[in-house]
């Protein structure tokens, strides 16, 4: 399955966005770096849903948004941005469709994009972009062995119709992330499930503020009107946002948001995380 990437320019800008003056060596080390430092810089938000803007996961359209523009965005975004980039530098990647589960336990429809790169006839998942926290490192996809990022472990285990389901586990508990089929999805179906997610009634990402970013010891995230800082599973600090000013000041110093744009920045909610 062939995806759109970067050109040398955007690589390279790319790449100084994240820290790196040069390209990177195709390794594990060098994939594990290029993950942090996405996780750190790039946040999860989901501000242009809110506005119903339209969005696309054209090279052009990600690097003017996250890169130029200096935002961030939801799943499919970041992960379709960072498969770019990966494909740019040499790394052999694929890309997988997710599917989250509801709060029942269903399973939505492959609305999240992960990558699987090869290396040395391994393959390793990375996620570079979820509202939740995700593994901090590349994951071996090895089923059934339990993997630690430093904050959190994680597991895949293989169910029966052959996909593959993601747990993870914070202090004494284990919680599913997401199922997918280890196979290539199309390009057409992501652009299609990012419009599900700007416009369907059903989808999780226009209805309230989901901003959250990796730091370098917790995890920060903003749903509706409510900061909060996690770590290993536990609230570490709790800040209700009271106006608009405030939440651009968040925006700006905490997860890296330019919001000179951004024509919704706050909304209160009744449906906040418990």
């Amino acid at each position: 399955m062939q995806y759109g990437v970067f050109t040398e320019e955007q690589t390279m800008q790319y790449l100084k966005k994240l820290g790196f003056e040069k390209k990177p060596e195709n390794s594990l080390d060098s994939l594990s770096l290029l993950l942090s430092r996405h996780q750190q810089l790039l946040p999860f938000e989901n501000l242009d849903c809110m506005a119903m803007k339209k969005l696309s996961l054209t090279p052009a359209a990600l690097y003017d948004k996250i890169v130029a523009g200096s935002r961030g965005g939801l799943g499919l975004e970041l992960n379709s941005a960072f498969y770019m980039l990966l494909a740019a530098l040499g790394f052999k990647t694929e890309s997988f469709g997710a599917r989250l589960f509801e709060a029942d336990g269903s399973l939505k429809p492959e609305l999240h994009r992960i990558n699987c790169v090869e290396l040395e006839d391994r393959r390793y998942v990375c996620d570079a972009g979820l509202f939740v926290e995700t593994a901090r490192v590349p994951l071996l996809l090895e089923c059934d062995a339990e993997q630690d990022d430093g904050e959190n472990f994680y597991r895949f285990a293989k169910n029966d119709d052959g996909s593959v389901l993601l747990e993870k586990k914070e202090k004494f508990f284990r919680s599913p992330l997401y199922v997918f089929k280890p196979e290539p999805f199309a390009e057409e179906l992501f652009e299609e499930a990012l419009k599900f997610c700007v416009e369907a009634d059903s989808s999780p990402y226009n209805k309230g503020n989901k901003i959250s970013i990796h730091t370098h010891n917790s995890f920060a995230f903003i749903y509706g009107d409510t900061l909060k800082y996690k770590r290993k599973g536990r609230v570490t600090k709790q800040l209700c946002i009271e106006d608009r000013y405030q939440m651009n000041k968040l925006l700006d110093t905490v997860f890296h948001i330019n919001f000179g744009e951004i024509r919704y920045v706050y909304q209160e909610t009744e449906n906040r995380e418990e």
